[in-house]
């Protein structure tokens, strides 16, 4: 076995063990639905997530509604503004999003109270299969939201296969 299959093997050991984890924790999963480019209202906590891969995501955290958002992972990943209107956080999106298409969504909490937003990116179906790759979870677990961001199994493999070839 050469080093390229040793680290494929041991990422997807990784990655099935945070599925496990993640499936397994306590709380109730939250859902996203479609929302328009709109800017909330107020002052938001502004989570850019993103690297040099097509995991990009930036989620808004309305500030003041009891609930706190965090990123399960590497710090490193992400940049956080906190405290700032939601028009600027806006225009934040925009530029972190550099053009790419995106769809906007709303987060909801158990009882449908609008808790944040987020904005993902859609790519061409013929890339990678579908346009929204990206697989998020928030987990809400009493007043804290716990946000998973990962991208789905046949665009991982696709992106994988294209940057270092082979299957």
């Amino acid at each position: 076995m050469n080093a390229l299959e040793f680290a494929k093997n041991i990422r997807a050991a990784v990655v099935l063990m945070v599925m496990v984890l993640v499936s397994c924790a306590p709380g109730t999963y939250l859902r996203t639905e479609p929302a328009d480019e709109s800017a909330p209202g107020g002052m938001v906590t502004l989570f850019l997530y993103g690297t040099d891969t097509p995991l990009q995501v930036a989620i808004m955290d309305i500030e003041g509604d009891g609930y706190t958002f965090s990123i399960t992972g590497s710090s490193h990943l992400y940049t956080v503004k906190r405290n700032i209107s939601a028009d600027q956080a806006r225009q934040e999106v925009l530029r972190f999003m550099a053009g790419q298409r995106h769809r906007w969504g709303t987060i909801r909490d158990s009882e449908g109270k609008v808790i944040g937003h987020d904005v993902r990116p859609l790519y061409h179906i013929l890339l990678y299969g579908a346009s929204d790759i990206l697989d998020i979870t928030y987990r809400l677990d009493g007043t804290d939201v716990f946000v998973s961001v990962s991208m789905d199994s046949t665009a991982q493999t696709i992106y994988n296969r294209d940057r270092y070839g082979g299957e």
